[in-house]
């Protein structure tokens, strides 16, 4: 019996050997890239294989991995899946990335972030894919159509910073703006950013999700966050080129030369008159129907008339002008097929420890309206860098140049306008090639092509710098410290220039107006963060913060009149002869505030948040300079129930919502608590001395103060669902 018993104990022994042969451990750690904590439940697994474990909860993991085993998937909910390569390594250490999207998305709601399905409020996301199916110029216009309960108009300028976002309709008085938040710092909504560079854009629709800003938060808010690098991802360098046409493709279907005169006949028989009797026209005539003359200066004289004489011609006295007998389009005349062009050029990458991203941007836009254009170059660059585990810091960076050319009029009486006004008898040039206009009796408008080609000069220039600088501590686990430090520079030029419309019967005289603004705006906000789990089944998160916010802005214009030449490089301030004016003032405006929320799950099926800011305002007086402003939400996961088992297959995510909240607006004018009074030469002017010959300026009253006004609030509830459907995730 003991020869069988030492052969089965020698087999056994020599399939141990073989098996111990074909696989080996590997044993790691998983932790975040934000915080350099551990990860627990991390799915680690054999890619192509059932083989995997999940981490502990200090992040630790040991797998048996074959010996012909190459390649290792780390995944986890709300974190960038991340394959590694064996390479004969025995110890794998991983550190994982925030998956901006997903069911499991982080979405930026406000000095911090949550998952999308722990959202309570009404939150909406748009993602760089998205971003990248439109190729307007402006980072806010491909928001359109991609947002509900966002309403987007645009006066499709070239490079469009006049566009009115509304979300969810007025909210307030004064002033229905969102509130712009570009990587942590506020600004104005006319920020022409490059799309390329934006990450993910998250619009905060109701009190609940926007309390946490409070006094800027009644009319939603906009949260802009730029690219960056991503841990472990190699080199990236991209360069694209991007080039396009544009063109109106509808118009309005304006009057021919002869139908615009049957409207005049039609217009006089309306009022009483009888044409070819008491009614007559200075170009059409005084017949019973409506006849083109050969030329509308002089005006209604045919061929052989001894005044149309080109020999008699003399500009801009004398300008003899043929009449457009077809008629001029005047849409035809000033619309363009207009070419664009971009460029991009960008680095991304990261390692363990560091984060980095630099890119730059060229655009020429030519605007459809002829001589108007936009250019604008750009830079970013933003880096973050873990120094150690318990400390990040980083900064961010972008500058801008923006140039708007042409006619920059979006308001009454623009170019658009005068065309579809402009009459049709009126040829685009004279018989010597200078503009023709309304100095032809009866033609009442001028050409709007000679407006767009005096205005080509004219400009408007934008130089910006907006950043950050933060650092972050992490005491303990779950508990972070962040102090980020924002700026906002923006310095704009505008040029205008007026020149004279000799072909007009009102021409005026040459005119140059320059106008300077410069704006400052810092802003410094601390935060304390904490986040637990309680028995593995209670999620908490709390924040704590203060921020401070102070703006400066001073502008100022000048202007002068009547110039020797029109040359852009001889008309400067100094060369006006007359009409020496300027003016110019400054403001400014500071916020204070403390907040806080808090959020709580129960096994991510029940969900609350609790939010609270307390505003202090410049533009109050003492007694309401402060105001409070809560909000709460709840919802409930319907899909995290066993009942809900069997729908699982076509039901992927059913949520629940609800919330209150109340926000504020203190956008009532800067001083408005002040009476404020001006000098005045000729109304507050006094002669003290009796000389009959000289005064001593004095002041009037200008504004009448309220000091007791105070904060408009603005409160509102919300409910809703959140669904998807047949493994849309």
């Amino acid at each position: 019996m003991k020869k069988p018993i030492s052969l089965v104990t020698f087999l056994i022994f020599i399939n141990c050997i073989t098996l111990f042969a074909q696989s080996k451990e590997i044993s790691g750690r998983v932790i975040g890239q934000d915080d350099g904590e551990s990860i627990p439940g991390v799915s680690v697994k054999i890619k192509g294989t059932t083989i995997g474990t999940v981490t502990n909860f200090d992040g630790t993991y040991t797998l048996s991995v074959p010996e012909d085993a190459q390649t290792i998937v780390f995944s986890c909910v709300g974190m960038k899946s991340t394959e590694v390569n064996i390479d004969g390594r025995f110890t794998i250490d991983i550190i994982m990335d925030i998956d901006i999207f997903g069911l499991g998305d982080i979405i930026i709601t406000g000095y911090t972030t949550q998952t999308r399905e722990s959202l309570t409020g009404s939150v909406s996301t748009i993602d760089k894919d998205k971003i990248k199916t439109s190729a307007s110029s402006n980072i806010i216009s491909h928001l359109q159509g991609q947002v509900s309960g966002v309403t987007i108009t645009s006066d499709n300028t070239p490079g469009s910073e006049n566009i009115m976002v509304r979300v969810r309709g007025f909210g307030t008085i004064n002033d229905n703006d969102p509130l712009y938040i570009i990587d942590g710092v506020p600004v104005e909504p006319r920020y022409n950013l490059n799309p390329s560079d934006i990450e993910s854009i998250s619009i905060l629709k109701d009190a609940s999700a926007a309390a946490i800003y409070g006094t800027r938060g009644a009319n939603g808010v906009v949260i802009i966050t730029t690219t960056h690098g991503h841990s472990g991802e190699k080199l990236n360098v991209n360069f694209s080129l991007r080039t396009g046409v544009t063109y109106p493709l509808t118009q309005y279907n304006v009057l021919n030369t002869q139908e615009f005169g049957e409207i005049l006949w039609m217009q006089a028989r309306n009022t009483g008159y009888t044409p070819g009797v008491d009614f007559n026209h200075p170009q059409y005539g005084s017949g019973p129907i409506p006849v083109i003359p050969d030329y509308i200066f002089p005006a209604g004289t045919f061929e052989g008339d001894p005044s149309a004489n080109p020999e008699l011609y003399e500009f801009p006295d004398y300008p003899i002008c043929r009449a457009n007998k077809t008629g001029t389009d005047w849409y035809d005349e000033i619309y363009r097929v207009a070419p664009s062009r971009e460029y991009n050029f960008s680095v991304k990458g990261g390692s363990e420890n560091a984060r980095y991203a630099f890119s730059g941007n060229y655009l020429d836009e030519k605007g459809y309206v002829i001589y108007t254009g936009f250019k604008r170059i750009s830079f970013l660059n933003n880096l973050d860098v873990r120094f150690t585990k318990w400390f990040k810091a980083g900064e961010s960076i972008q500058v801008f140049y923006t140039d708007h050319s042409g006619d920059l009029n979006n308001g009454e009486n623009n170019v658009i306008q005068q065309a579809s006004l402009a009459n049709p008898i009126i040829p685009l040039y004279d018989i010597m090639g200078n503009f023709a206009g309304a100095k032809a009796p009866g033609t009442v408008s001028d050409g709007p092509v000679a407006n767009l080609y005096r205005s080509r000069n004219n400009t408007e220039r934008h130089y910006r710098i907006l950043g950050n600088i933060f650092g972050e501590i992490n005491f303990f686990k779950g508990l972070v410290f962040k102090s980020l430090l924002g700026y906002n520079v923006d310095i704009l030029n505008h040029t205008i220039y007026r020149l004279a419309w000799l072909e007009s019967s009102s021409p005026g005289i040459d005119e140059l107006y320059e106008r300077y603004n410069s704006e400052f705006q810092w802003n410094w906000y601390n935060t304390l963060s904490y986040a637990t789990k309680i028995a593995n089944v209670h999620n908490l998160n709390m924040i704590l913060g203060t921020e401070a916010i102070e703006y400066n802005g001073q502008w100022y214009d000048a202007g002068r009149s009547k110039y020797f030449s029109t040359d852009p490089d001889y008309m400067k301030l100094d060369s006006g002869e007359i009409n020496q004016i300027n003016s110019g003032s400054g403001t400014e405006w500071s916020l204070y505030s403390l907040f806080g929320r808090l959020n709580y799950d129960y096994r991510g099926k029940y969900f609350l948040d609790f939010t609270l800011r307390r505003d202090g305002s410049s533009r109050f007086g003492p007694g309401n300079r402060y105001a409070v402003f809560p909000a709460f939400s709840v919802a409930y996961t319907l899909t995290e129930e066993d009942f809900m088992a069997g729908m699982r297959g076509w039901l992927d995510f059913f949520k629940l919502r609800f919330g209150w909240g109340q926000s504020g607006n203190d956008r009532i004018g800067n001083y408005n608590i002040y009476s404020t009074y001006t000098a005045n030469n000729h109304h507050a002017a006094y002669d003290i001395n009796g000389t009959n010959t000289s005064s001593i300026v004095g002041f009037q009253p200008s504004t009448m103060g309220n000091k007791d006004v105070t904060w408009e609030t603005t409160s509102t509830m919300n409910g809703g669902l959140d669904a998807i459907f047949l493994n849309n995730t």
